[in-house]
C-alpha cells in the first residue's frame, strides 16, 4: 500500500506539471473532487502563492473520518509534507482531520497534493490556488489587490542555514535606506521535535511575532510568505527565530525595497496601558491599510504578556481624540501566547489622521503592527 501511494503521488505530480506548468501570472486555479481511502487530489501550484482548501462531507454518503495529508512538490520530485492553517485559527497543523477551511503557503512549489490516509466514507474537497504578486510588473497606480508597484524591490538575500544552533537564530538585518520582508520555511531532520517562535530583533531586544509551535521530526512547514506574516521591517531591524534545540534547517529569501516606497508595517513593539498611536498619516498624503496578497490580516497583536489582554483600535480624525465614535470594531481579548489577526476594518486616513490601539495593561510582551500600510501623495 505504501509503495502504491508513493507511485500514485508521483503520477499525480507529473500529470499536474504536464497540464499546468505555467499558468497565467495572475490567474487563480481551482479544482474539486472527492477523497476516500488513500485517494489524492492535486492542483498546479506553479506561479501560485497560497492554496485554500475547504473540506465537507460528501452529499451522497455518511460523514467522513480519518486523516488527510497536505503535500507539495517541485519538478516531479517526491512530495514533501506541508502544514495548513485553519481559517478559525492562527496555529498551523500537519494534517486535516475535520471539515473546515484551511490555508497553505505553496510559494516556489509546482504542485499541491492532498492525500487521504485510510479515509472512511467520502470527503468532498474544494481547492483554490491564488497567484503570487509580481511587484515589479504591476501596472502603474493601484493594483487590484491594493498593492502599488515597488520598482526598487530586489531579492536581497537567500536563506539556507544548514543545521542551525539552539536559541536565537538571526537570518537577516535590513540594510540602510531600505525596508524588508521575508519568506521562510523550516525542515526538521534532527531526530526529535523542536519548538520554534518567530521573532524580530529591534535594537538588542527580541520580540515574538507568533506563538510557539512544535516542529515534528521529518516535517517541513512554512513560517511566512513575503509581505504576509512577519511585519515589514525597517533598516537595522532583524528577522529571527527562537529554537529550543539544534538541528533545524531554515530556507527562504528576503526582499528589500527603498524606504521611500509607499509600503510599510508601522508597529509598536511594547504597548503601554491605554491608547497607543501606531501611525499618523503624514501631511500631503492619504493612507490606507491593504491586504497586499489577499490573505493577511490588517492589524496584528502578539500577546506574550503572561495573561489575557483586552484591546480595541480607532481611526481618529486629525485633531480629534480616541472615542466610541471612531472605534473600528468591538473590543476583543487575546490570551497569552497568542497572535491576534484582526481583519474586519479597512480604514482610510487623511493628513494628520491617526490609528490608535488601546491595551488594558502596560505589561511587557505586547507587540502590535499594521501588516500593510500604503501611504500615497494627495
Amino acid at each position: 500500500m505504501k509503495l502504491f501511494k508513493t507511485r500514485m503521488r508521483f503520477l499525480l505530480v507529473c500529470a499536474a506539471l504536464a497540464l499546468g506548468l505555467a499558468p497565467p501570472g495572475l490567474a487563480q486555479v481551482t479544482t474539486q473532487g472527492t477523497i476516500t481511502g488513500a485517494g489524492c487530489l492535486t492542483i498546479s501550484a506553479a506561479a501560485q502563492s497560497t492554496v485554500v482548501i475547504t473540506v465537507v462531507n460528501s452529499s451522497s454518503g455518511s460523514a467522513w473520518s480519518g486523516t488527510m495529508q497536505p503535500e507539495a512538490s517541485i519538478q516531479g520530485k517526491t512530495p514533501a509534507n506541508l502544514q495548513v492553517t485553519p481559517s478559525t485559527s492562527t496555529t498551523p497543523q500537519s494534517t486535516i482531520t475535520a471539515n473546515g477551511t484551511y490555508r497553505a503557503d505553496v510559494t516556489g512549489y509546482d504542485t499541491f497534493i492532498l492525500c487521504g490516509a485510510s479515509v472512511t466514507n467520502t470527503a468532498q474537497i474544494y481547492i483554490n490556488a491564488t497567484p503570487r504578486v509580481s511587484f515589479n510588473t504591476l501596472p502603474p497606480g493601484l493594483a487590484g489587490v491594493g498593492f502599488p508597484p515597488l520598482p526598487s524591490a530586489k531579492i536581497a538575500a537567500i536563506i539556507n542555514t544548514g543545521q542551525s544552533a539552539s536559541g536565537n537564530v538571526d537570518f537577516y538585518t535590513v540594510s540602510a535606506g531600505h525596508r524588508g520582508t521575508i519568506a521562510l520555511s523550516v525542515t526538521n531532520l534532527s531526530g526529535g521535535s523542536v519548538n520554534t517562535t518567530p521573532e524580530v530583533k529591534i535594537g538588542s531586544t527580541y520580540y515574538p511575532v507568533n506563538a510557539l509551535s512544535a516542529n515534528t521530526n521529518n516535517g517541513t512547514s512554512q513560517f511566512a510568505t513575503a509581505f504576509n506574516f512577519y511585519p515589514i521591517l525597517e533598516a537595522g531591524q532583524t528577522f529571527s527565530v527562537l529554537t529550543s534545540a539544534t538541528g533545524l534547517q531554515f530556507y527562504g529569501y528576503v526582499i528589500e525595497f527603498s524606504n521611500t516606497e509607499p509600503l510599510s508595517s508601522p508597529s509598536v513593539p511594547a504597548l503601554a496601558s491605554g491608547n497607543n498611536t501606531i501611525y499618523t498619516c503624514p501631511s500631503g498624503h492619504r493612507c490606507y491599510i491593504s491586504n497586499v496578497v489577499g490573505t493577511n490580516a490588517l492589524l496584528r497583536i502578539m500577546n506574550s504578556s503572561g495573561g489575557t489582554r483586552t484591546y480595541s483600535w480607532n481611526a481618529v480624525p486629525s485633531g480629534g481624540t480616541v472615542g466610541a465614535g471612531n472605534q473600528l470594531q468591538a473590543a476583543f481579548t487575546v490570551t497569552n501566547g497568542t497572535l491576534s489577526s484582526q481583519s474586519g476594518s479597512t480604514p482610510g486616513l487623511g493628513p494628520g489622521d491617526f490609528l490608535s490601539v488601546n491595551s488594558d495593561a502596560g505589561t511587557a510582551g505586547q507587540f502590535c503592527w499594521i501588516m500593510s500600510m500604503i501611504t500615497l501623495p494627495q
